[in-house]
């Protein structure tokens, strides 16, 4: 029947028309006819569904972005599944449970990547020896931006899973209701987005203790938490509220600061030592104190070159807080410098 519409027709294309069959089997066998004809199909399709999502269970970080897209597909196919049964005079509930079983792999996920960041080795030689942006921070933003790219579903997941019941022992009631009570879905990812950042945030902290160097200490938190501000100014502000940003914001300043710190003991051999005799700036000096002198001058240099050989071998792989760290730093040095000079 197929075949001959095509045939008839000044296109080659084939257009449905399940009025076909009624003209060519008895009113009787329509409906089963078709059914016999579909049934096939929907076991393949039913089985795939299944193979994939077994699949996922066992490669559920990488692979759960193709439960979502399968979930996202069967949610808006639906109604056209539901009518392709209408009119087999059927009912299959395999469509109703293979979607079942991709949500209970799709919940399980959320509370496993919390798990995953929370239990990410923290031995040293999974550290960036120069303080670079380490490989769980980029992974785990990249989760949450392709987790974005399905906000239905993720949002129906979350709901079904319950507000906070990814992290039970941190569990907020009161996070995401309005104030009649009710739990908003959007209200409910941004717990979990935020959730997510801070359990990364605490495993960062918790991985930095392993370097023995204050300053590469503050050079890696630094270089993280910046990586995670510019990550939620640029792709998160619509799935997070404003005080996840202002909480990576003091961050970043805090080991901003930090990192200036370890700059102090070299900066202090520029104290200002002025000798006064009478009100008047002394013009002439001791051999003791010209000594002092020669001696801060020579300790600042030590340092300096010390400092600026170790520090060289750090990573600050975004230009733009690289050019703001290095302006901090001059503001302070180079003035202290001039001063003491003079």
């Amino acid at each position: 029947a197929s075949i001959s519409t095509a045939e008839k027709r000044s296109t080659p294309v084939y257009e449905k028309e399940y009025r076909v069959a009624e003209k060519i089997l008895p009113l009787e066998y329509v409906s089963s006819s078709f059914r016999d004809a579909i049934q096939p199909s929907i076991d393949n399709f039913v089985e795939i569904g299944k193979a994939l999502n077994i699949r996922v269970k066992k490669n559920m970080q990488t692979d759960i972005y193709l439960v979502l897209d399968m979930m996202e597909t069967l949610n808006l196919n639906m109604s056209n599944f539901e009518e392709i049964f209408k009119l087999a005079s059927k009912k299959d509930p395999a469509f109703g449970d293979l979607l079942h079983s991709l949500r209970a792999v799709a919940i399980r996920s959320f509370p496993e990547f919390l798990d995953e960041i929370k239990g990410h080795p923290t031995k040293q030689s999974g550290l960036p020896n120069d303080g670079t942006v380490h490989e769980l921070t980029i992974t785990t933003l990249q989760h949450l931006k392709r987790l974005t790219d399905y906000p239905e579903t993720i949002e129906s997941t979350l709901l079904t899973l319950g507000d906070g019941n990814w992290n039970a022992s941190e569990k907020d009631p009161n996070f995401s209701r309005d104030r009649n009570g009710r739990i908003s879905g959007n209200a409910v990812m941004k717990h979990y987005f935020a959730d997510v950042l801070d359990c990364l945030a605490q495993s960062l902290d918790s991985k930095s203790k392993q370097y023995k160097k204050p300053a590469l200490t503050a050079i890696f938190l630094l270089n993280n938490y910046y990586y995670i501000l510019k990550s939620i100014r640029t792709q998160f502000m619509s799935v997070l509220d404003p005080e996840v940003e202002s909480k990576f914001d003091k961050m970043v300043k805090k080991w901003n600061d930090a990192y200036q710190d370890t700059w102090k003991p070299c900066f202090s051999n520029l104290m200002d030592y002025t000798w006064v005799r009478g009100g008047a700036l002394k013009t002439t000096l001791g051999s003791n104190e010209k000594q002092t002198v020669k001696e801060k001058f020579k300790n600042f240099n030590t340092e300096f070159d010390e400092l600026y050989k170790v520090h060289k071998g750090y990573a600050m792989p975004d230009l733009e807080l690289r050019s703001q760290v290095i302006r901090d730093i001059r503001a302070v040095l180079i003035p202290m410098y001039n001063r003491f000079l003079e």
